[in-house]
């Protein structure tokens, strides 16, 4: 993530957990592919938030 996308990266609360919505992804018409190889992921995560607020 960090390599990627840097400055996103040092935005976000890496002690909340993260999560994978992979399901939610291939709902959207992503992942339907013959091979059914798929490389992209959706994934929420929380943002540090400067005011307390969090996710």
């Amino acid at each position: 993530m960090a390599f990627f996308f840097f400055p996103l990266c040092a935005g976000i609360d890496w002690a909340k957990r993260p999560r994978f919505l992979d399901k939610e992804l291939v709902g959207l018409g992503f992942g339907a592919t013959a091979t059914g190889i798929v490389a992209d992921k959706l994934v929420e995560v929380c943002l540090r938030d400067r005011a307390g607020n969090g996710c």
